[in-house]
């Protein structure tokens, strides 16, 4: 966390003993509303129903988001949080054929995809099609995004949404043949849709007071390198923390010991090694942020796009240091709680 101290990147307060009224306020109707949801959708499962509210979607969300001052906006993203955890565990889960078969994967993931495109009003929706499951979710986050997203935005997150379901696939292709990445640029080769973090950041623009940002900012290679650092944050910072969780669950495509049996890395050398690339994402993600706005300042762009880039780049530095700070207190980890020394370091013990 000092790291996104010593270079200024707004962060989260995660000692709820500071929150304001409002906060607190806030996130327990955000609880409230996620558990409820949680109880029509996990119905059938009780054991899922149990973790799915130990995991507390709805703090993840709150430290991901913590400027959505709209709470209509603010559950409108944490729908999509919702479905994503949800749907994500039902492939990742060991104990089902949805997770073991990789002919059922595919079929579930081709119709999820279908489902979404006529969801978003991007095709033709079957009118006999009744959401069940985690589809109840997606179906309402669908419907909310309809009616703050303009048709541009509305493409682009069901395309990332869309390249998310391939990214699970292609890692769930990986996770039954065994096959584990042999280096890091071809772990995030894997990763970089998989983790789900391009339409959260996304999402982001639903709680924008400010004008919607066109497609030559959102597609400029400044953005795309600001949303493909902001994935390795994240996906880095997700590796350190569920690591221990993951070898129990025998899921280790992890940058971790992808890392360490490349046979380069010393085994003490790890995570310095990660550390430094998450450093040099932090970086990658303010020289492109800076390269962007400085060409929105030339006078051609009216100071309405200046200014929305500015609070979503903000806005995805939050999501980054919320994120970190979401998997070092939730019990999904169990990091905190587990493996805290008496002088406060973090030590996991695998």
């Amino acid at each position: 966390m000092s790291l996104f101290e010593d270079i200024s990147w707004p962060i989260t307060e995660v000692n709820r003993k500071k929150w304001t009224e409002k906060q607190i306020e806030r996130y327990t109707r955000l609880r409230r509303d996620t558990e409820d949801i949680l109880d029509l959708v996990l119905k059938d499962s009780q054991k899922e129903l149990s973790k799915a509210k130990l995991d507390d979607f709805a703090l993840f969300n709150f430290l991901w988001y913590p400027e959505t001052e709209d709470y209509e906006s603010l559950w409108t993203q944490c729908l999509l949080t919702i479905w994503l955890f949800v749907w994500d565990d039902a492939i990742d889960s060991n104990d089902n054929s949805l997770s073991q078969n990789s002919d059922i994967g595919s079929a579930f993931r081709a119709e999820t995809i279908s489902r979404a495109k006529g969801l978003f009003g991007l095709a033709e929706l079957d009118p006999d099609f009744v959401p069940s499951g985690a589809m109840i979710v997606l179906a309402e986050f669908a419907k909310r995004t309809r009616e703050r997203f303009n048709s541009f935005q509305l493409e682009n997150m069901f395309y990332e949404l869309s390249r998310f379901v391939d990214g699970v696939g292609r890692e769930q292709a990986n996770r039954l043949s065994g096959h584990l990445p042999k280096s890091l640029d071809e772990y995030f080769a894997t990763r970089e849709f998989s983790s789900a973090v391009y339409p959260c950041l996304l999402s982001l623009e639903l709680s924008s007071a400010l004008p919607p940002l066109p497609r030559h900012v959102m597609h400029s290679p400044e953005m795309k390198n600001i949303f493909l650092a902001a994935n390795h944050i994240i996906a880095l910072h997700n590796d350190i923390t569920s690591l221990k969780k993951e070898i129990a669950n025998t899921c280790v495509i992890n940058s971790v010991p992808v890392v360490f049996f490349s046979g380069t890395t010393p085994w003490d050398q790890v995570l310095p090694l990660i550390d430094g690339e998450i450093r040099d994402c932090t970086r990658r993600i303010d020289e492109n942020a800076a390269v962007l706005l400085d060409k929105l300042s030339d006078g051609t762009e009216n100071k309405g796009v200046y200014d929305a880039t500015v609070w979503f780049v903000d806005g995805v530095r939050l999501n980054c240091s919320g994120n970190f700070t979401y998997s070092l207190v939730t019990q999904r980890y169990a990091c905190l709680m587990d493996n805290m020394n008496a002088d406060g370091d973090l030590e996991i013990v695998i």
